[in-house]
């Protein structure tokens, strides 16, 4: 049972269009409710139709287009919840779990046949909370560092040989960044990065595992929002690098900064090389891992991930058969259908080199490569906490109070250390 259903009321949404499937009167109807959309809306129906098909005795009703959470609180509350969900806000994870809205799913997976070592290492700690399964993933976002060959040719640099540590990230990122004769940006060395992931990289991490108590102002991430500072104060400063951005096109588009030239470098996710192929064929461009801080070589290979993950709510009406869902969602034919359609990381390691996502035509090769940095054991994603969006929005304004030279780093992040401190107990006493 949920904890106190009037706690998590209005927490997180969702609307649908229904499907036409007519379940058979033998089967189980398992009500579905996902949260893609258009043609990765009709891919993720194929899939259950493909589930539908070889388990005769089991339907499931995929209801599309959620994408937030708070529908699913309400159905929850009201007791008519789906049998199974997609979180769409990884920040909502949290909630939902501390309030006992999701099904601790720890005896299904022991029994189902998987081991975590199936899984890419970063992605099954972002389907867990208190150490338990609350779900499982489909598919992943990976980051990589992407340049541009031809800049770094205008810049005298070797656009084969991509920075490979923070330090040199930080060089190559003055060098390939060009001023007008008034001294406004044209190019940016380097679009500029999450600010969780630089705190990564520097060794820092934002929850304690052991006690769940937070960690913002460890001295790794002030390290970190102190490298931030500097990289952009080396690239013109904050008023410049906003006045560029401005101008900045659509990003799924073909004026895409990137694209067209006005930014030399950045750490992005796989989902790239489909849309350089869509809409700038002709760039030459590279994909390497994300470079790492020479005073962390424990740290190397760090990359930022995070999941689509499916849930069982807590009072679903058939939590077996939907996870017999999940748990198919995980086979290498599911995983693969799905990742070329969606062009996200198979989250199975046995998918990640499969010929017919990774190689051939140079953006499945440079998607394989985003596959093989997904593989390393310093892959992570921000922690599931109750105050994950507080926490996020908090570090975010610490990033812009520092960059405006109102706050220092340290004092920026003993500040949201505070706040969501102070957060985390009021809701962990409700």
């Amino acid at each position: 049972m949920i904890r106190s259903r009037a706690l998590i009321v209005g927490l997180l949404a969702l609307a649908v269009p229904g499907c036409s499937n007519k379940p058979e009167r033998s089967a189980v109807t398992v009500e579905v409710w996902s949260g893609w959309t258009g043609a990765e809306g009709a891919s993720f129906q194929k899939l259950c139709d493909a589930f539908n098909k070889s388990h005769p005795g089991i339907l499931v009703k995929n209801l599309g287009g959620v994408t937030d959470n708070a529908k699913i609180v309400r159905a929850i509350t009201a007791g008519v919840p789906p049998d199974a969900f997609t979180i769409w806000s990884s920040p909502d994870c949290g909630p939902l779990a501390a309030y006992g809205a999701v099904r601790n799913v720890d005896p299904y997976f022991r029994a189902s046949g998987l081991n975590e070592s199936d899984f890419v290492p970063g992605a099954l700690p972002l389907c867990k909370y208190n150490g338990h399964f609350i779900g499982l993933p489909l598919l992943l976002d990976t980051t990589a560092l992407m340049w541009n060959k031809q800049a770094f040719r205008d810049a005298g640099l070797d656009p084969e040989r991509p920075p490979r540590t923070l330090q040199e990230l930080r060089q190559y990122a003055v060098r390939l960044t060009k001023f007008d004769r008034h001294g406004e940006i044209v190019r940016l060395g380097l679009m500029l990065p999450d600010t969780t992931l630089l705190c990564n990289l520097h060794g820092g991490d934002f929850v304690d595992p052991k006690t769940g108590a937070i960690t913002a102002n460890m001295p790794e991430n002030v390290r970190a929002l102190d490298y931030y500072r500097s990289l952009v104060e080396a690239m013109g400063g904050r008023g410049r690098v906003d006045a560029f951005g401005t101008g900045y096109g659509e990003t799924q588009g073909p004026n895409n900064p990137f694209f067209v030239g006005k930014t030399a470098m950045m750490l992005s996710g796989e989902w790239i090389p489909s849309w350089i192929e869509k809409y700038a064929p002709k760039l030459e461009y590279g994909v390497a891992p994300v470079p790492y801080d020479t005073r962390r070589p424990d740290r190397k290979g760090t990359t930022s991930v995070s999941v689509n993950l499916l849930a069982i709510p807590s009072e679903a009406k058939h939590p077996k058969e939907a996870w017999e869902f999940l748990r198919w969602l995980q086979t290498p034919y599911a995983q693969t259908e799905f990742s070329e359609a969606l062009n996200n990381v198979p989250n199975i390691r046995a998918v990640l080199t499969r010929p017919e996502l990774t190689e051939g035509s140079p953006r499945r090769r440079n998607f394989g490569r985003f596959c093989r940095i997904a593989q390393n054991p310093n892959a992570r994603g921000f922690p599931i906490t109750p105050v994950g969006q507080i926490y996020q929005d908090e570090l975010a304004h610490a990033t812009e109070y520092v960059l405006f030279g109102v706050k220092s780093p340290q004092r920026a992040l003993d500040d949201v250390q505070t706040k969501v401190s102070r957060e985390l107990a009021k809701r962990m006493k409700q």
